[in-house]
This record gives structure tokens, C-alpha cells and sequence, in this order.
């Protein structure tokens, strides 16, 4: 029997297969088709790691797809049971992982969250806004499906984004966009460098926040979700009008979501100008 590492050999991330197996009823057509004689050891494997028995089974159906061409290439059998058992480790050890990482990014965000806020001093409008801004962010990174390092990227470019507003109000007289972006990236940085943020994140956030009020050259999806999210709530602190709003979907809006989301609430003013 020919027992090959997964780590050393072939990479296979069961997060993404659990994905694409979400439904109950799909995993249920997994098990069905795995009932041979190869799924009892590869079942009971994954299962030693406190791996459910649907986790299990996905896991198991996935191993079996990758695996049986090897199988057959290298005209051997496989020990799957064996080769399940040491999935089920990595799958074990890569959840508890992923889950320590989740938190720990949560923790960041409430931090500098709580940073911002007394950051603000008590102005209750910028409070307002900034949360709003962030929340929007949020919903729509989420519906856009963005990966873990750019959602966190995002929100914390959505919590600071105005954080020049006080000094321009001090040193202008007004805070003109422009005048924000140019104060804001210097901010930014200062704001962020005693916290848990890589120096690469903070880079990226500062350029956000630098950049946020141009429409222009928008790269990445951080980019353009923090310009859709600001933008939907602008439009209704600054009582944007119809056609302004229906000028910015149509030229600025990118993501699905944050269309769907613009649409929802702009419906009526977007109707209306339709119509005369």
C-alpha cells in the first residue's frame, strides 16, 4: 500500500470544497455516491479529527477525485484510509486556525474602531458617518464575496477615511475632498502605526484614504467598494439629487451589490427622473 502526504504531494484545500458542496441535499448525493469500498476508512479518518460527518464526507468525495487518477498513474493502490486520517489533521488544524485568525481580525477592527471614535472627540456627525460608511462596506464585501485580507483592508479604510475632516476644518476652513485626501494619508499612517496592521495593510489603507474622493484610475475592489459605500451615504447626508444619483450608478457603480444596494434606497428619485 503507497501512503501519500497531502502536504508534501498535493495541496487541497477543503475549505473551498466545503463551498462548493454548502447544500445539505448535495452532500447528501456525496455520500451516496462515496458507499464503496474506499469511504468507510476515509469516513473514519477525517472523522478522528473531530471533522463532522458532513465535513467528512465532502472531504472524503474530494480526496477520492483527486486522488484516483495518481492511483491510477502510478498503477498502485492508495492507502486512503491513511491519507484521510492526515486531511482530517490538516483540515482540523487549518479550521482552528482560520478561526483564531477570524477573531483576532475582529479584535483589530473593534480596536481601531474604538480608536476613531475617541479620535473624533465627541463630533457626532463624523461618528455617524464613518460608521455608516464602514457598515455599508461591509454588507457589500461580503455580498461581493471578497476574501478575508481584502474585507479587513476595506473596513478599516471605511473607519478611517475622513479622519482629516477635524484638521480641515482647522486649516481650510471646509472639508473639500481634495483637501481630505491630501491630509488623510499622512494621518492615516500615523493613526495606525501602533497597531497590529502589517506595514503593506497600512500602505494600502493609506492610499484608500488618500484616494477616496478621486473617481478615477479606481484599482481593486477595496478601492471601488470604499468610493460605493462613501457614496451611499453622502447621497443621503448631502440630499443628492436624482439625477446625480442616477449619473454615479451608471458611471462610478461597478459591484453588483453595491448597485442592488443604491437601487433599493434611490429607487423612487431614480423613478421619478425617469419619468419627466
Amino acid at each position: 500500500m503507497i501512503a501519500f502526504k497531502i502536504e508534501d504531494r498535493l495541496k487541497i484545500s477543503l475549505y473551498q470544497v466545503y463551498h462548493s458542496f454548502r447544500d445539505k441535499s448535495t452532500a447528501c448525493d456525496i455520500l451516496n455516491q462515496s458507499l464503496h469500498d474506499k469511504a468507510p476508512g476515509m469516513l473514519r479518518g477525517l472523522m478522528l479529527y473531530s471533522v463532522s460527518k458532513r465535513y467528512a464526507v465532502i472531504v472524503a468525495r474530494a480526496i477520492m477525485m483527486k486522488w484516483t487518477c495518481v492511483e491510477r498513474f502510478i498503477g498502485a493502490p492508495i492507502d486512503y484510509g491513511l491519507l484521510a486520517f492526515m486531511s482530517g489533521r490538516d483540515f482540523f488544524a487549518a479550521k482552528c486556525y482560520n478561526d483564531y485568525e477570524r477573531k483576532c481580525v475582529t479584535m483589530t477592527v473593534a480596536k481601531i474602531m474604538k480608536k476613531m471614535i475617541d479620535f473624533s472627540e465627541g463630533n457626532t456627525h463624523d461618528i455617524n458617518h464613518f460608521m455608516k460608511v464602514w457598515t455599508f462596506a461591509k454588507t457589500i464585501c461580503e455580498l461581493e464575496m471578497a476574501d478575508e485580507k481584502t474585507r479587513f483592508v476595506i473596513e478599516i479604510a471605511a473607519i478611517t477615511h475622513d479622519i482629516a475632516c477635524p484638521l480641515c476644518r482647522i486649516k481650510y476652513g471646509n472639508t473639500n475632498g481634495k483637501y481630505q485626501e491630501i491630509e488623510g494619508e499622512p494621518l492615516v499612517r500615523k493613526f495606525l502605526a501602533d497597531t497590529e496592521m502589517s506595514q503593506a495593510q497600512i500602505d494600502r489603507v493609506a492610499y484608500l484614504v488618500g484616494h477616496h474622493h478621486t473617481l478615477t484610475n479606481i484599482d481593486g475592489l477595496d478601492y471601488q467598494i470604499l468610493v460605493e459605500a462613501d457614496y451611499l451615504v453622502n447621497a443621503d447626508e448631502s440630499s443628492y439629487s436624482a439625477e446625480n444619483i442616477a449619473n454615479t450608478k451608471s458611471k462610478i457603480f461597478r459591484t453588483a451589490a453595491g448597485i442592488a444596494i443604491l437601487e433599493s434606497i434611490y429607487e423612487r428619485q431614480c423613478t421619478s427622473l425617469s419619468l419627466t
